[in-house]
């Protein structure tokens, strides 16, 4: 993207900051969507594991185990969730557009 913007041009330059927020909030969607989940679309990523011990482990020590990664797996999962969601927030929370004057106005083109 560099080379975008016109530096020599006065006004308005597009938010190249609040561009890369929104390229980043989809990558982390996606990682949520193909890494954190299983091909199924539900659970997590520690689901398939879960599911595994507790056909293969009849014990309570593998009821304890199960629900300690079942609750880890839903922790990983709602972490990267509400990353996603404060991504989102701070990118709505930028303008489209920047004036940057002067001799600032490399900083337009910061990529």
């Amino acid at each position: 993207m560099c080379g975008d913007t016109d530096a020599d041009d006065p006004g308005p330059k597009p938010n190249l900051y609040r561009d890369a927020l929104y390229d980043h909030y989809t990558d982390v969607g996606n990682s949520i969507s193909y890494k954190l989940t299983p091909p199924n679309g539900a659970g997590h990523v520690c689901t398939g594991v879960c599911q595994g011990a507790a056909n293969a482990w009849k014990s309570p020590a593998s009821d304890d185990w199960v629900d300690g990664i079942d609750t880890l797996g839903s922790s990983i999962r709602k972490a990267f969730s509400d990353y996603r969601d404060d991504i989102y927030d701070a990118h709505a929370a930028e303008p489209e557009t920047v004036e940057v004057p002067g001799e600032d106005s490399w900083k337009a083109d910061w990529e």
